[in-house]
Formats: structure tokens, C-alpha cells, sequence
């Protein structure tokens, strides 16, 4: 009889094993210590590798089926699945969504946050999580076969690679703010690399640590970084066919002279190389000679910077990035981020730089025949225009977007000349901004949308001005009438 229980409870055993499914694996906080998986956090991330569950097995991006499942609310990973995987594939840029929306799944349009968990993926060759919003630090050491990490456009300010990497591409989220970039990378036993592509961080010259040699190197971009130019042995510099943002430690070019002067934000360097060779807008073209290049620098003749009467157009928005990018210009589509060399344009009577993300100051205090500015949605946070005493169109609209900075303050008492003012979508402090008593040809003063603490604010002006302003909604937008 004995016999005969056992054999029944063993009966039993084995139909549960049979019957369980895969969606039946206990709940790993039931039975943490006896179930092979890990509780993912982000849902994002997980429901993305059950959706590559689902590609066909000839799609280079499929994943085996149950390395990700849902239970009882949570997304369990199958540790033992994870370790043989080769590639893990989870961009989410717009076609991507797309397909994800198309498929059903619920997290198709967030972006990844965190990947905790990816540590069990040892036998990964490829990882793409480009256009994602992963924070903080990413810690990849443990993925001791990888070879290729694509993941521009996220949000990662620590980034730690294996020994193995040879393709490395991370150009930092547009939406990035300084805390949401790299300062620094170690990449000290990557002598394997073959690529290296790091711009638009804020990479300082002690951040950098190279391997001594790079035998296979062959593109190197390190260009839009706070230490960029960076300084790297001649032999390596020879070798590379990419060369962006480095320079030759023997070969450092010219030197600055009393007439030429180094452009150190190498987007707005290349973009003045742009306008004296290849726009073919004569209303925009800058004088031949103002520029010279050499293989790694730009130099401005102040000389004939202080000569140029006219217009400067400098903006990068999406229309001029097109126009930079059918001319090959390397830096096309890298905001500029400091204009230090403009202050020798002294005769200068516009100047456009709008969409662009500068965290230096504007140097235009010496441009005294400056009539127009235009620099909207570009991240200027402070401005002296009180030498500007000739400027008659003054357009500095802030940005929605979060990573740029805006307007705190602005004293306009000098600029009694000014017959359009747009200074809305920033943050200027009631307390903060300062006007004339008298502007007789004032027609637009645009305040709207100037939020402080989060709230919209307001701003009161003498009824005199007030009644002086054009009738449409713009003209006096966030303006009180006062007595």
C-alpha cells in the first residue's frame, strides 16, 4: 500500500510539470532562492524582450522564447536564457514605436530607463538601445563578449565598457542636461576599439584615459566635449580616417598671432568655414580670408572680422543642418555651444543663431552697430545688451526644452531704439527685468509664457507704453497696464 501512495504522489508530481507552462513559473518573491530569475523593474525594458520573443527565429533580432515572462504583475528574467543571447536589440526611435504600437504592446512609446538586469546577458555581442532615455549610471562590464554598444541619444552620465568593445557609439540625448552626460570615461583596456564615437558629451582632458596604443582605431570623434580639441600621440592621429575633436600632441598647427585667433567651439568654427566657402547666398557669404583651416584648427583675421558689415547667420535649425550636411560639414547637426571669436565682429548689423545650445555668455557687448539679434531656442540664460544702444529688433524667445537654459533677467534702459521685443517662454523675474521710461517706437513686447517657480508670471508696464503697443495678441503678451 505504501508503495502504491508513493507512486501516486509521484503520478501527481509529474502531471504538475507536464501542465505548468511557461507563464506558470512560481513568482520569483514566493521563492526567490529556488527559481532562476530575476524581477525586472523598468517595464519597458521588459516587455521589449517579450516582444522580440515574438519575431520570427530568421529575424537577427529575435529572443528565445520565455527569457521574459509576465506574472502576477511583475516581468521575471530567465537568468539561464540570458547567458547564451547574442544580440539585444531595443531602440526606440519613431519607426520602432511604431511597430511596437502595431503589435500591441502597452509600453510601445516610453523609453527605457533603467536596465538592471542586462548584467546577465554575459554572451551578448551587440547591444542597441539607442533613442531610449537610460539614467545614470550603465555599468557593462559584466558583458565580457561585447563588442558593438550603439546607444546615442539616452541619458547616461557613467558609462563602464568591457575589455572586449570595438564599436562605440554614444552621442548624448539633445534633451540632455550637464548632469545627464559623461564628464569623464575610462577606456583604458579597450585596446580593441576600432571606434570610438563620444561627441556632444562633456568630456574634460583629465576625464579621458586612452589605452597607450590603439592598434585597429580607425574613427575617432570626440568633438562638441568640454576638453575637446584633445590631445592624442602623433602616431595614433596618422592612423585614424576619423579624427573629430582631437588633435596631434607634435603637430599642433598654427598658433594664434595678432591677427588670427583660435575658434575653439569647433561647431562654430566649421559653420564660419561653411559661410566664406560654400553658401551660396551672397546676402550671407562671409569674406574670403576671414577663415583659415588647417587639419585640426580654425582661425579668425580679426582683422577682417571687424570689417564685415551685414548679416551673420549661425542657426541650426533643422533647415541650415540640412544645408551644412549636403556641404559634408563634420559638425552639421552639433549645436554650438560657446561663440568666443564674434566679439572681433565689430561692424556687424544682424546676427542669427537661433536653435542652437550655448552655455557661454554671448560676446557681443563690442558689437555697437548691431540692429537686429535673433538667438531664439538657444539656451541663453544671461545677456548684456547695454552697449547695444542701436539695436532695433531684439527676438529672445526661450525654449520648452528642459536641457537648455533661459533668460533669468534683462535690462533693456540703454536700448531706447528697439521697435520689436520678444522675450516670451523664458524665466524672467518680474523683480529682474528693466525698461526705459520712453521707447518711441516700440511696437511689440512680447512677455507670454515666463514662468517663475513653475507659475506663469506677469510684468507691469506705464500705461503710456502700453497704449503704444501694436493690438495683437503678441504685441503685449503677459503686460499689465499700469496708472
Amino acid at each position: 500500500m505504501k508503495r502504491i501512495r508513493n507512486y501516486l504522489i509521484l503520478l501527481v508530481g509529474l502531471f504538475s510539470v507536464v501542465c505548468c507552462s511557461t507563464e506558470d513559473v512560481n513568482f520569483i518573491e514566493d521563492k526567490p532562492d529556488k527559481a532562476n530569475f530575476y524581477l525586472l523593474s523598468d517595464i519597458a525594458f521588459a516587455e521589449y524582450l517579450i516582444y522580440n520573443t515574438t519575431l520570427p527565429a530568421t529575424n537577427i533580432n529575435a529572443l528565445p522564447y520565455g527569457i521574459c515572462i509576465h506574472r502576477n504583475d511583475s516581468f521575471l528574467l530567465d537568468i539561464d536564457k540570458a547567458l547564451n543571447v547574442k544580440q539585444i536589440y531595443l531602440v526606440k526611435d519613431s519607426k520602432r514605436i511604431e511597430a511596437l504600437e502595431a503589435a500591441g504592446v502597452a509600453s510601445a512609446a516610453v523609453k527605457i530607463k533603467n536596465l538592471d538586469g542586462i548584467q546577465f546577458f554575459r554572451g551578448c555581442t551587440n547591444l542597441k538601445i539607442t533613442s531610449n532615455a537610460v539614467e545614470g549610471k550603465l555599468d557593462l562590464s559584466s558583458l565580457s563578449k561585447l563588442d558593438t554598444l550603439e546607444m546615442n541619444a539616452n541619458l547616461v552620465n557613467q558609462l563602464i565598457v568591457p575589455s572586449s568593445i570595438m564599436r562605440l557609439r554614444y552621442s548624448a540625448s539633445t534633451n540632455a542636461t550637464d548632469q545627464e552626460r559623461l564628464t569623464e570615461i575610462n577606456l583604458r583596456n579597450a585596446s580593441k576599439a576600432q571606434h570610438i564615437y563620444l561627441p556632444n558629451h562633456l568630456i574634460t582632458q583629465t576625464g579621458l584615459v586612452l589605452p597607450l596604443s590603439y592598434p585597429n582605431l580607425t574613427d575617432l570623434d570626440l568633438a562638441g566635449n568640454a576638453g575637446a580639441p584633445f590631445e592624442i600621440p602623433l602616431a595614433l592621429f596618422n592612423q585614424l580616417v576619423i579624427k573629430n575633436g582631437v588633435i596631434a600632441e607634435e603637430d599642433k598647427g598654427e598658433e594664434p598671432t595678432d591677427k588670427n585667433y583660435l575658434i575653439k567651439d569647433r561647431a562654430f568654427a566649421d559653420y564660419l568655414f561653411y559661410l566664406m566657402n560654400d553658401e551660396k547666398d551672397q546676402s550671407l557669404r562671409l569674406p574670403e580670408g576671414l577663415v583659415s583651416k588647417t587639419e585640426n584648427q580654425v582661425f579668425l583675421n580679426k582683422e577682417i572680422a571687424a570689417g564685415f558689415t551685414g548679416t551673420l547667420n549661425i542657426s541650426k535649425a533643422s533647415s541650415y543642418i540640412t544645408k551644412l550636411q549636403e556641404a559634408g560639414v563634420s559638425t552639421a547637426d552639433t549645436k554650438i555651444a560657446d561663440a568666443d571669436g564674434l566679439q572681433f565682429f565689430t561692424s556687424l548689423t544682424e546676427l542669427i543663431a537661433t536653435s542652437n545650445a550655448f552655455t557661454a555668455e554671448l560676446p557681443i557687448s563690442d558689437l555697437l552697430q548691431l540692429e537686429r539679434l535673433i538667438v531664439r531656442t538657444a539656451g541663453v540664460s544671461k545677456i548684456d545688451l547695454s552697449t547695444n544702444i542701436n539695436l532695433l529688433y531684439l527676438d529672445l524667445q526661450g525654449s520648452t526644452s528642459k536641457s537648455l537654459n533661459r533668460l533669468k533677467g534683462i535690462d533693456l534702459r540703454n536700448n531706447l531704439k528697439l521697435n520689436y521685443v520678444n522675450l516670451s517662454a523664458n524665466e524672467i523675474d518680474p523683480d529682474n527685468f528693466h525698461l526705459s521710461t520712453a521707447y518711441a517706437d516700440l511696437r511689440t513686447l512680447n512677455m507670454g509664457k515666463n514662468k517663475v517657480n513653475n507659475s506663469e508670471v506677469s510684468y507691469l508696464i506705464s500705461s503710456s507704453l502700453y497704449d503704444q503697443l501694436g493690438n495683437e495678441s503678441a504685441d503685449k503678451a503677459g503686460l499689465v497696464r499700469g496708472e
